[in-house]
């Protein structure tokens, strides 16, 4: 009987040491699973950290490079008295040009009101050509786009006027009128040589 209870305590010691063995074992296998996990987790926003800081970089770069857009050049000043002048004086004409007077601008220019017009300066011949020079500087451009299209009004009239009695004087107004506008300014010029006109009209623009 007592080597039967030695055996049996021999064995039942074997059997709770293999089960203290396995617990020990489980429990440190899920610590490492655990910190196995942790780690991953870690590294996983790690690497998402980088790869917007990388994202974030690539724009800033993207951005640097990418070309600015140039704000428009603003329009040349214009001296519209000045303008005016140049132009009756530095071309050739037929006739003779004189400024008009005051008051008479809306008598020579019906569909052109005064009222609009922060300057002006008109210089017309005496009636026996078509040749004139009238520079305008409206309020505003509505106002300055009526401007121009009285004055093509004009080179209409002008041709129907001279047609019966000076007809050389129609082909000045179809070859020899020049008519620009640059924001509020309009400048007009009837003469033997658009080409210089043109010329100096370009130069006060700016262009």
């Amino acid at each position: 009987m007592k080597k039967s209870f030695a055996k049996t305590g021999v064995a039942a010691v074997l059997v709770l040491g293999m089960l203290l063995a396995a617990c020990g074992g489980s429990s440190n296998g899920g610590n490492a699973g655990d910190s196995g996990k942790t780690s991953a987790v870690t590294e996983s926003a790690g690497t998402t950290s980088a790869a917007k800081a990388e994202d974030t970089a690539k724009a800033s770069t993207a951005s640097e490079a990418e070309p600015q857009a140039e704000a428009p050049a603003a329009a040349a000043s214009v001296d519209v008295e000045a303008l005016a002048d140049r132009l009756a004086a530095d071309i050739s004409y037929d006739d003779t040009l004189d400024p008009i007077e005051d008051g008479m601008l809306e008598i020579i220019f019906s569909d052109i009101k005064e009222a609009d017009l922060a300057a002006y300066k008109i210089w017309l011949s005496s009636g026996s050509t078509a040749e004139e020079v009238a520079v305008f500087e409206a309020n505003d451009e509505a106002a300055a786009d009526a401007v121009y299209a009285a004055l093509e009004k004009r080179i209409s009239e002008q041709k129907n006027s001279f047609e019966n009695y000076v007809p050389a004087e129609v082909d000045r107004l179809e070859s020899g009128a020049v008519l620009e506008k640059q924001g509020t300014v309009v400048a007009f010029n009837v003469s033997g040589d658009p080409d210089a006109a043109k010329k100096i009209i370009n130069e006060a623009f700016g262009k």
